[in-house]
């Protein structure tokens, strides 16, 4: 990888930690699903797949998570998030260039979230499906949410910002 790429991917990783880490300190928006977050951090996972494909996704993704167990400790989380992202990554990498962003991210939480249960069901040795529908609808407003902030966030950036990434 180039110098500037890997800077990229690393700003990209550190921002999607940061904004993590800071939409935890408020309380859960949805107060029937303490443990569901509305994934602004997702923004900068969505951003490396725009500007770098699979490879710089996969890399800002991972990293993200890799740093987020050694500062939470937090290992049972860490196998739900690899195999919540790896189910996002190969639809967001189907779709990227075939729809509109906000499409894309509600694919993409939807599949994090099914992930997410297919790993707790195969761990818990149980099924999950009374989830399933409170899931799919929470992760399609959370996506919806991020899909349209990531759009404006790109309209809002000088349009040279993505020249010779």
């Amino acid at each position: 990888m180039k110098t500037k790429k890997i800077v990229v991917l690393a700003i990209l990783a550190v921002l999607s930690i940061i904004s993590f880490l800071i939409e935890g300190l408020f309380p859960p928006i949805f107060p029937y699903m303490p443990y569901a977050k509305l994934g602004i951090s997702n923004i900068f996972i969505m951003l490396a797949m725009i500007l770098y494909g699979t490879k710089g996704c996969i890399f800002v993704a991972v990293t993200k998570i890799l740093l987020l167990l050694f500062i939470t400790g937090n290992v049972y989380g860490t196998a739900y998030s690899l195999f919540g992202i790896t189910l996002s990554i190969f639809f967001m990498r189907i779709f990227i260039k075939k729809m509109p962003i906000v499409s894309v991210s509600i694919i993409s939480s939807v599949s994090f979230n099914m992930g997410q249960l297919i790993f707790a069901s195969i761990s818990l040795s149980t099924t999950l499906s009374q989830l399933i529908s409170i899931l799919t609808v929470t992760s399609i407003v959370t996506g919806a949410i991020v899909g349209v902030a990531l759009s404006i966030f790109i309209k809002k950036l000088p349009k040279n910002v993505f020249d010779n990434l």
